[in-house]
């Protein structure tokens, strides 16, 4: 599988900023969205939205790793919310009981 990509845009509103992802959330893929993420609520961005309708596979890890991200994003006052994922994607968000969770507008 090819890597993840992560395009970081600014959303012009304080503490946000979206996350243009492409390609799959495997181990690999965990681990530089973790890297990723981890950095902006470091440094107290903690309103981050992922686009995910480039992403078609997010595997257990990538699961697990994107409740403990939205965890601690509520922790500091802020959110973790996904948007626009792809079908596959939404499909598994929906069978773990996350896609209300995560997903914006359902």
């Amino acid at each position: 599988m090819p890597d993840l990509t992560i395009d970081a845009i600014n959303t012009g509103e304080e503490n946000c900023v979206l996350l243009n992802l492409t390609g799959p959330i495997d181990g690999d893929g965990t681990n530089q969205l973790k890297s990723e993420i981890d950095q902006y609520i470091d440094h107290d961005v903690v309103n981050i939205i992922l686009d995910m309708s480039n992403v078609e596979y997010v595997s257990s890890s990538g699961i697990r790793y994107l409740v403990a991200s939205m965890d601690a994003a509520k922790a500091k006052g802020g959110m973790l919310s996904v948007t626009n994922p792809h079908p596959n994607v939404k499909y598994v968000l929906k069978i773990t009981g996350l896609a209300d969770l995560l997903v914006n507008g359902g």
